[in-house]
């Protein structure tokens, strides 16, 4: 298991070949598709989940309140393992949401007839203008049915696989040899 720091989509392999700002968007995509209360149910489960493991510490350590001398080291016991309970189930709730909602954006891109991935399907426009909302069409292999990308609720985005959505390597690099033109003047 892989525990990030500051960077959260580092804990997911599926993620790793992608940069941190495609990341992000991809985060960020996927926090604006959920409600605000979702997260704050999430807080208050996790937080519930960390008084129960406290109760179930102090349950471990009642001895320690009985006796006199002890019963400052068992508040600190206490405290501490309170806070890290709430640190570390609060964690765990937003890892596995997040999980949840990047896996639920991914297989998003499917035929809702048939289930089949659209991903990586060649997109077709009709316009005259390329990129007129509600003109981007596909067709799926597996039942053969065409669906407008926009009334199924997907952009010509969702359908590049991460790795095309990446640039060329030889982006910003000299050229040498046979393609290398040079100056006219």
């Amino acid at each position: 298991m892989r525990i990030p720091g500051v960077k959260i989509w580092r804990a997911f392999k599926e993620l790793d070949h992608l940069t941190d700002s495609e990341c992000q968007s991809l985060i960020i995509r996927a926090y604006l598709q959920v409600s605000p209360w979702q997260f704050r149910f999430l807080s208050l489960l996790a937080t519930g989940l960390a008084f129960a493991a406290t109760g179930g510490v102090a349950f471990t350590i009642r001895g320690m309140f009985e006796r006199g001398g002890m019963l400052s080291i068992g508040v600190v016991i206490l405290v501490c393992s309170l806070v890290f309970f709430v640190a570390i189930f609060n964690l765990l709730a937003r890892d596995i949401h997040l999980y949840r909602l990047i896996r639920r954006d991914i297989t998003r891109a499917a035929c809702p007839k048939c289930r089949q991935s659209l991903m990586g399907l060649p997109i077709t426009q009709t316009a005259l203008h390329p990129g007129t909302p509600g003109d981007a069409k596909v067709r799926c292999p597996e039942c053969g049915r065409e669906w407008v990308l926009m009334e199924i609720g997907l952009t010509s985005r969702d359908l590049i696989p991460f790795e095309q959505r990446m640039p060329d390597e030889r982006i910003g690099t000299i050229r040498h040899g046979a393609n290398w033109k040079g100056r006219r003047g």
